[in-house]
This record gives structure tokens, C-alpha cells and sequence, in this order.
């Protein structure tokens, strides 16, 4: 569960690359960050979930 918070930062020291990419970072880096937070923090359990059933 160490692995949300983490990308979630990372995520976050992301959002200046935006303005480089000519895209305003006011209106897209909360999509951006919770979707991967979401879609990392969802693999992670299913991998931890996959290891524990021993499949």
C-alpha cells in the first residue's frame, strides 16, 4: 500500500512537464494524477491479491 502514495507524488512532479507539452496544468493535472493513482493503486492490489491466492 506504500506504492499509492508514491505515485501520487510522482504524478504530481509531473504536472510542470504539461506546460512544455503546451497543455494548462491547472485543468488537466487532477485528471491526470488521479487516474494513474487509481489505475497503479488498482494493479497493485490485484497483484498483491494474485500473489496471495498463489495463482
Amino acid at each position: 500500500m506504500l506504492l499509492n502514495p508514491v505515485v501520487a507524488g510522482m504524478s504530481g512532479a509531473i504536472v510542470p512537464l504539461f506546460r512544455a507539452l503546451k497543455i494548462d496544468p491547472a485543468l488537466s493535472s487532477a485528471v491526470a494524477a488521479t487516474t494513474l493513482t487509481d489505475v497503479l493503486g488498482s494493479l497493485c492490489i490485484l497483484g498483491l491479491s494474485r500473489q496471495i491466492s498463489g495463482l
